[in-house]
């Protein structure tokens, strides 16, 4: 890693010192269409989840997000106002937190595929690795765990489920929902040793958390 670098090769993001008192921390994500576009979203969603994927990993550091841009590629024959519905959507979640979209780069390619930059800034010392899990911590989590597994049941094995937990499973997937500001407020407090976004689902989260931090959770 980079000389004054607080994130391992192997967290959420990466850093580097931009002058005394920042680091910049960048992080990249993907989303294509074959693997990761479900039954009934809509293009708008599917560049929004682009842009929550992105930020999601700098606001697991502690970082103030500063900027997205995002790299599209769609096949040849694509609809134009779809692609621009993707776009659209990736900007403009960004924006209605006050996150500017710079730009980035369009291409052609077989499948339709995303990539968000998202670019952020934080004191060294209010950047939180994966490894820093002490024991006596208090394990905590934003938000509730479970309804992505039942959104893939309803939309790929045709489940059914009552109409609340239906609603809430589908914008889980469709519409996830991130906060920016906890883990910042948290480090700022000198209240949080470590962290990490837990899009790949809770038990991955937690054992990597334990791994890299030589604990175990109970």
């Amino acid at each position: 890693s980079v000389k004054g670098a607080k994130l391992g090769f192997d967290d959420d993001a990466s850093d580097f010192p931009i002058d005394t008192d920042h680091n910049m921390v960048v992080n990249v994500d993907t989303f294509v269409r074959k693997t990761d576009w479900l039954s009934g979203m809509t293009a708008a969603q599917v560049g929004r989840k682009t842009a929550v994927m992105t930020l999601s990993d700098l606001a697991a550091k502690g970082a103030k997000p500063v900027s997205t841009l995002l790299s599209l590629c769609v096949p040849e024959d694509y609809e134009a106002n779809e692609a621009s519905e993707l776009v659209r959507g990736f900007s403009q979640y960004g924006l209605k937190a006050g996150i500017p979209f710079i730009g980035g780069d369009m291409g052609m390619s077989s499948d339709v595929i995303l990539t968000g930059v998202g670019l952020g800034v934080a004191h060294p010392d209010g950047i939180i690795p994966r490894n820093g899990a002490k024991p006596g911590d208090i394990v905590a989590v934003t938000g509730y765990f479970g309804y992505t597994s039942v959104a893939y049941e309803i939309l790929l094995r045709n489940r059914e489920a009552e109409p609340d937990l239906h609603k809430n499973a589908l914008l889980a997937v469709y519409k996830p929902a991130i906060s920016l500001d906890i883990v910042p407020a948290l480090a700022e407090n000198n209240a949080i040793t470590a962290s990490m976004d837990s899009s790949d689902g809770l038990g991955i989260t937690l054992n990597t958390i334990a791994k890299q931090s030589k604990v175990s959770f109970v």
